[in-house]
């Protein structure tokens, strides 16, 4: 099944793009059998979104700053009150992931790679919107 994770970036954050993003990628799965990285535009999108592949299976990873990123960040601020850190309603800035589908768990290694990966960005509120609740 695909899921989403939603990496909001708050205040003590460091300054992240696609390309920072990517050259991080690169680096974390250099040795990874398969893999590969690719920029991809989407239709409807304002901006590239990295292509993280291993054989067939894919993962979206994009960087996103927008009032969209703030209207979500607002609407999960409501959805989880005061258990974070800082106020997530001011922010505006996320890093967005789409899994894509491992019924088989071919890719749990690599899931929870990039799970980890974004954990450690500092100053961060990983929020799984299929759960409704916060990883970090």
């Amino acid at each position: 099944m695909t899921f989403a994770l939603h990496t909001f970036l708050g205040p003590d954050s460091p300054e992240i793009s696609n390309e920072s993003l990517a050259a991080d990628l690169r680096e974390l799965f250099e040795d990874a059998a398969g893999f590969t990285l690719q920029w991809e535009r989407l239709p409807f999108s304002k901006g590239p979104t990295l292509a993280l592949r291993w054989g067939a299976w894919l993962t979206r990873i994009a960087y996103e700053e927008s009032e969209t990123v703030a209207e979500d960040a607002r609407f999960v601020h409501r959805l989880i009150g005061g258990s974070v850190p800082f106020d997530l309603s001011a922010v505006a800035r996320r890093v967005r992931v789409v899994f894509g589908d491992d019924d088989a768990r071919e890719y749990t290694n690599q899931i929870i790679s990039l799970m980890v990966y974004l954990e450690e960005i500092e100053g961060v509120i990983v929020f799984d919107p299929q759960q409704g609740s916060v990883m970090r």
